[in-house]
């Protein structure tokens, strides 16, 4: 028996490195993708009717152009690419939540910890593991193994 995570190949490890970089490019090519359709909408949004008289120095009350279908139908594409990312960042957390808490580190030490015991200069294939919290708890199963006399 052993503790601690399971022996990952290497191979397994890159591989998941590789997926994880790509879903962080995928993630940060829609992230740009939703400021330049927020910039857009905001440039429509301030876009001014066309002038009839230039030349008028009469201040007139502005008013905003009519929208035109294809802005109406980016401003509909991008609130619905917003929401689902919303949901998406939704569905992450709770996942999250259930498995790792934000408080604790990422990786938690065993409080038992296995030792492999052999005796100095003697045969390494005589060794013995041996389970305990602290050396009290260690040392008392290397006597009951008659590896070690303690006095």
């Amino acid at each position: 028996m052993s503790c601690g995570e399971p022996f990952r190949p290497p191979d397994v490890v890159k591989l998941i490195e590789r997926q994880r970089a790509a879903r962080w490019m995928k993630k940060g090519k829609l992230c740009v993708d939703l400021e330049i359709r927020r910039h857009k909408l905001r440039q429509q949004k301030a876009r001014l009717p066309p002038s009839q008289d230039s030349s008028s120095l009469i201040s007139q009350t502005i008013r905003r152009a009519s929208e035109t279908t294809a802005e109406l139908n980016s401003s509909e594409t991008h609130i619905s690419v917003e929401e689902s990312v919303l949901e998406r960042e939704c569905r992450e957390d709770l996942l999250k939540e259930g498995s790792i808490s934000a408080t604790h580190n990422l990786y938690h030490q065993p409080k038992v910890k296995r030792v492999l015991v052999h005796c100095n200069g003697g045969d390494i294939t005589q060794s013995v593991y041996v389970w305990g919290r602290t050396i009290d708890e260690v040392t008392p199963c290397i006597c009951l193994q008659e590896m070690w006399n303690p006095q």
